[in-house]
C-alpha cells in the first residue's frame, strides 16, 4: 500500500457546556473535510475520524456565543455559559490530549491568539497540527 493512502484512526471529544435553552453551535472539519459525529455521551460530543499519512490539520470553529450567554452573579462568578472544550484526542488509540493541549492555536473572533488549552470561551477557531505515522508527530514535540 502506497504511504500517502494509508489512514490513521482519529479520535475527538468536545465537551459543551450549554445553557438551558441554548447548545454550542461548531463545526469540526479535518484536512479541510467537515466531520460528523458519531455520538454523544454525557456532554461530550464525539467523533471517529480518518488521519493521512503526513501532516494533518484538524479545526474546531465556535459559531454561536454571544456576550449575553456569559451568566454571572453578584459576586462575579460564571455561574453559566455556552463554551467548548477540547477534551479528548487520540491517533491509533495513543491519547495525546495533553500533548496536543499545549500546542493547539485558538484564534477568536477578534482576532486575538489566545493560550488556553483546548477551551473555547469565545467563537473563533481552535487549530491542531499534527503528523501521521504518530511517531513523527511524538519525534518532533516530545519535550528533551
Amino acid at each position: 500500500m502506497k504511504q500517502n493512502l494509508k489512514k490513521f484512526s482519529t479520535y475527538l471529544s468536545i465537551k459543551t457546556q450549554e445553557l438551558p435553552n441554548k447548545q454550542p453551535k461548531f463545526v469540526v472539519t479535518l484536512n479541510g473535510v467537515e466531520q460528523e459525529p458519531y455520538g454523544k455521551e454525557n456532554d461530550c460530543v464525539m467523533f471517529n475520524m480518518l488521519s493521512i499519512f503526513g501532516n494533518n490539520q484538524l479545526t474546531i470553529d465556535f459559531l454561536n456565543k454571544k456576550a449575553d450567554d456569559t451568566k454571572i452573579d453578584d459576586n462575579g462568578n460564571i455561574i453559566n455559559d455556552l463554551n467548548l472544550e477540547l477534551y479528548k484526542f487520540s491517533v491509533e488509540d495513543y491519547n495525546l490530549t495533553d500533548k496536543i493541549k499545549q500546542q493547539v492555536k485558538y484564534f477568536t473572533c477578534d482576532n486575538q491568539f489566545e493560550e488556553t488549552f483546548g477551551f473555547m470561551h469565545k467563537n473563533g477557531q481552535l487549530i491542531v497540527e499534527f503528523q501521521c505515522p504518530i511517531f513523527y508527530f511524538l519525534r518532533d514535540h516530545i519535550q528533551r
